[in-house]
């Protein structure tokens, strides 16, 4: 029996997960922390792809069954087809075999010379219904007249005798006919009323829904474990960001006592210098010191000057 599977949507969910992959990988080379649903890891690990493996086997299991169901029926089906064929070629057979032991009657009848309405054959023909009668199976019944006429005749004459003959012979004929026919007839209504109940059952339709339904079951579970696995993986690199960020906020910690440090240490030397002399003022001091000094030499030198010409005088 042919039937139209229904194909499994197993390559829209894994063309879903290359993407979501690729998307991941993306999202790690740009560094970026944000999340989106369809960046999530549908592509799974091994038990997804086992609990994928075995959905897909308990839905062929369903079907393949059914096939086997159906194989058998149908094969049961064909050997029924094979035998009213067979008991057609029988009945077929047969049937020339009577007609040609007819034509036989017919050139008898006329070998003898009798004619078709002369009482020799009339009488022939009621003798040839008696024996049909005396068969159950004919379901042929003699009038009372019938039978007050065969009480009448005489025995056979040599026609009667040879077609008769040809008669029991056409029996046996048209008992195989007969056979085949029964043959044919039993086999005809055991076949249609299977297709009667195939149709009523519809045994691979429902092993089909019964199938989807199972895949579509298993789908569900799938997306679950998929979206689970990648919700855990999403919480994993969450925790490594905080950790990361703990890590970086020690170290911005570090950074910021040793820059307070370092103020400290600046704030101290300014403090310092603010206590030393005010240099410009020390440096007016000293130049003036200086000119104090240069000018009480410059005195010192016109003395000795004025020392020398008392002398000279």
């Amino acid at each position: 029996m042919k039937i139209d599977g229904n194909r499994y949507e197993n390559q829209g969910l894994a063309r879903q997960a290359e993407q979501a992959a690729k998307a991941e990988r993306g999202s790690r080379r740009s560094g970026t922390s944000t999340i989106h649903a369809s960046e999530l890891n549908l592509l799974g690990d091994d038990s997804i792809f086992a609990r994928k493996k075995k959905a897909m086997a308990d839905a062929m299991g369903i079907i393949g069954k059914q096939f086997q169901a159906d194989g058998k029926i149908d094969e049961d089906l064909a050997e029924r087809r094979g035998r009213i064929a067979d008991s057609k070629a029988k009945a077929d057979a047969a049937l020339k075999e009577k007609q040609a032991l007819s034509e036989e009657q017919k050139k008898l009848q006329e070998a003898y010379g009798v004619e078709p309405d002369s009482q020799e054959q009339a009488d022939l023909e009621l003798r040839i219904k008696m024996k049909k009668a005396l068969d159950p199976r004919s379901h042929v019944d003699l009038t009372k007249e019938e039978i007050d006429r065969l009480n009448e005749m005489g025995p056979m004459t040599d026609y009667q005798r040879e077609a008769m003959e040809l008669e029991a012979s056409k029996g046996v004929w048209e008992d195989e006919i007969e056979e085949a026919h029964k043959v044919i007839s039993t086999e005809t209504q055991v076949i249609r009323a299977t297709e009667q109940e195939m149709l009523k059952h519809h045994g691979m339709v429902d092993a089909q829904r019964t199938a989807q339904a199972s895949l579509q079951t298993a789908s569900k579970e799938i997306i679950g474990m998929a979206i689970q696995e990648s919700m855990d993986k999403i919480e994993e690199e969450l925790d490594e960001t905080v950790e990361k960020a703990e890590e970086q906020k020690e170290e911005r910690e570090e950074l910021e006592a040793l820059r307070d440090e370092k103020k400290a240490e600046q704030e101290a030397q300014n403090e310092q210098l603010s206590k030393l002399p005010d240099m410009q003022k020390l440096q007016s001091e000293v130049d003036q010191q200086l000119q104090e000094i240069l000018e009480r030499q410059k005195l010192l030198e016109e003395d000795l000057k004025g020392i020398q010409v008392d002398q000279n005088i």
